[in-house]
C-alpha cells in the first residue's frame, strides 16, 4: 500500500505564520520608527536593542509583513544598494 504525504498547495509553501503588527502592544518607540523607515527608506534603518522576549523579531517580521515586495537596484559606483532604482 503506497501512502502519500499531504502537501500544501505551491501558493502555501514557504509561508511563515507571522504575528500582526498592530497587535503588538507597547513597544511604541519602536513600532514608531519602523513605520517612519518603511515611508522613508532614506532614513537609513533602525537599530532594534532590547532584552530577550520584548518583541523585537516579531515587530520586524510584522511591518516586513506589510510592506509590497520591490525591486532594489545595486550601484557599483558607490557598492549599494538603491531602493531607489536610480
Amino acid at each position: 500500500m503506497n501512502k502519500q504525504q499531504h502537501q500544501p498547495p505551491p501558493s502555501q509553501q514557504n509561508r511563515r505564520q507571522h504575528y500582526p503588527f498592530a497587535a503588538i502592544i507597547g513597544q511604541e518607540d519602536l513600532k514608531l520608527c519602523l513605520i517612519l523607515c518603511a515611508i522613508d527608506p532614506g532614513i537609513g534603518g533602525v537599530l532594534i536593542k532590547g532584552d530577550k522576549g520584548t518583541a523585537k523579531s516579531t515587530a520586524a517580521r510584522g511591518i516586513a509583513h506589510l510592506m509590497s515586495h520591490i525591486q532594489v537596484g545595486y550601484d557599483s559606483v558607490k557598492g549599494v544598494l538603491d531602493p531607489y532604482n536610480r
